[in-house]
């Protein structure tokens, strides 16, 4: 799935039937996802296609455990504050 949500992010502004399928594709992984990595690039791709769910809630006892996780779910965080340091 992270390279979809990967995709997704780099698409951003696209809206196409495929990317519109991406989308739906990424919210279902979402509620099955437990991985660090793998939900900071969910996040990443939707928020660049409008957003999170509404009331999404991260999933107990998904941590980041490496640099790479913890600097992502950092940049992701920002992105959510609307510091738009992807996409200026």
């Amino acid at each position: 799935m992270s390279a979809t949500t990967i995709a997704l992010a780099a698409l951003r502004g696209v809206d196409t039937p495929e990317v519109r399928r991406a989308v739906d594709k990424a919210l279902v992984f979402l509620s099955d996802c437990r991985s660090a990595d793998a939900l900071n690039w969910l996040h990443l791709g939707l928020l660049a296609h409008g957003g999170m769910p509404v009331g999404y809630c991260r999933p107990a006892g998904v941590e980041c455990r490496t640099l790479p996780e913890s600097s992502l779910q950092i940049l992701v965080g920002e992105v959510q504050k609307g510091r738009n340091l992807l996409w200026g």
